[in-house]
């Protein structure tokens, strides 16, 4: 199913805005398309948010494909399941430390899988982990603080 333009931006909106209530100084969000497809409407997400909240961006693709049509962008993905289990092979999970609970995350409104993360190096040592409730996408949001070791 392709969805509107009108009906994407505020999806995208509901995300931003959800962003914004949080306070939060730095953000990872993943499955957010570059010009990946259709479902997106070809819309660089990344760029969309970060102007929106006025905040820096940085984005790494785990899928980097042709455009369909010369001529277009390049059809960008956000990392799977197997760059996280690289990830937490170098960084910890901030979860088991912090977090209480069993700190599902997928799929709203009842989340009945955990597979959204927060990790952090040995320099940071995290003070509280939760998963704030919201609506704005299928997954609910990881948030945790940290201090500097």
């Amino acid at each position: 199913m392709i969805l509107s333009d009108v009906i994407l931006r505020q999806c995208v909106e509901r995300v931003a805005q959800t962003i914004e209530a949080s306070g939060a100084g730095v953000v990872g969000l993943q499955e957010v398309d570059k010009y990946f497809d259709a479902r997106s409407n070809w819309v660089d997400q990344p760029a969309w948010l970060a102007a929106r909240l006025k905040m820096n961006y940085v984005f790494a693709a785990n899928l980097d494909w042709d455009p369909l049509e010369p001529g277009k962008p390049r059809r960008q993905y956000v990392p799977t399941s197997t760059e996280v289990k690289t990830l937490t092979a170098h960084w910890t999970d901030t979860w088991p430390e912090k977090g209480f609970g069993l700190g599902f995350t997928s799929a709203v409104p009842l989340p009945t899988k955990r597979i959204d993360f927060q990790l952090h190096s040995p320099q940071l040592v995290p003070t509280a982990a939760s998963v704030p409730a919201s609506l704005a996408s299928d997954h609910l949001p990881v948030a945790a603080t940290y201090s500097l070791s």
